[in-house]
């Protein structure tokens, strides 16, 4: 895994939809340094309009991918 990546990617092969921590338990709050998605936050309502990491990368990237950490 390259350093600017997640450290904990969604196990292969389940099918994940907002609140992930349905489905993989706690969140880790981790924050992508590339597109600034934080687990736990993002995809919980409550903290924010939940949306899919999915739906968030789209927009991410409609917007020219611009990196969150620079």
């Amino acid at each position: 895994m390259r350093s600017d990546e997640l450290t904990t990617p969604p196990p292969n092969g389940v099918a994940l939809a907002p609140r992930y921590e349905d489905v993989l338990g706690e969140p880790s709050y981790e924050v992508c340094r590339n597109c600034g998605f934080e687990f736990g936050n993002d995809d919980n309502p409550g903290t924010a309009a939940p949306v899919s990491f999915e739906e968030y990368r789209g927009e991410w990237e409609a917007e020219g991918r611009p990196r969150f950490d620079a």
